[in-house]
């Protein structure tokens, strides 16, 4: 079990007298490249990378392209830029038991691609898209205080809280739980942990609720909330 694991399960059995129990998840997004140049983890940034799919592989902790990566990453995409640089993508979900969670990718080798990826303030989230010649690969974010990807990277895709679906309490206070909707050509909804399907652009992609909640009644200064998803075709 993961800290943030930890931490909801926590909140949950302190919160159990004040309403319904609600489960979540966990994502994570982390970047590198085999470039001299460091890549910043504490800054709003954005990096934009077109080129040649080398890999879709899993993850190796010991990949010295890639830093801070957490435990929760278990699938990495090598995408070779024209300059020649090598970009690793690495990333995971983990469902409310704690297990790896992920559809394959629908991308192959020799493939080329679009490859976004956004970092919040002070690195609190990040999140990803990649699109091909046929539209949107898969899309995660993180979801923290925010979340990281912008509605223009999603094409038409809207991602937002759905209906609460739970409550629970600790020290910094009163949190609620809510489904995640995903509106495309159609508008369907989840409730964390889980997955539905949506259509965009007359393609099916599933959707994952992962985490979602925020704080009705918070005592402490700088309460965060949780709204993360990913989508994959």
């Amino acid at each position: 079990m993961t800290q943030r694991q930890a931490l909801i399960s926590t909140l949950v059995l302190l919160g159990a007298c004040a309403g319904p129990e609600f489960e979540s998840g966990e994502a994570a997004v982390c970047l590198g490249s085999d470039a001299s140049t460091p890549i910043p983890v504490t800054a709003k940034a954005t990096w934009e990378i077109t080129g040649i799919v080398t890999a879709v592989r899993d993850f190796d902790a010991k990949d010295s392209a890639t830093t801070n990566c957490s435990s929760t990453i278990s699938t990495a995409v090598d995408i070779q830029d024209g300059m020649g640089t090598t970009w690793t993508l690495g990333y995971g979900i983990l469902d409310s038991k704690g297990e790896h969670a992920l559809p394959e990718l629908d991308l192959l080798v020799e493939e080329t691609a679009n490859l976004v990826v956004r970092q919040s303030d002070d690195g609190q989230s990040r999140g990803f898209v990649i699109h091909d010649g046929q539209g949107i690969v898969a899309a995660m974010d993180e979801g923290t205080a925010g979340g990281a990807l912008d509605e223009s990277d999603l094409n038409g895709l809207e991602v937002s809280r759905g209906h609460a679906i739970g409550t629970s309490k600790n020290d910094c206070g009163d949190m609620e739980g809510t489904q995640i909707t995903f509106k495309g050509s159609d508008t369907v909804a989840s409730s964390p942990f889980g997955s539905t399907t949506v259509t965009l652009d007359g393609v099916e992609l599933e959707a994952f609720a992962i985490d979602s909640f925020y704080w009705t009644d918070a005592e402490c200064a700088e309460p965060i909330d949780q709204l993360t998803w990913a989508i994959f075709r």
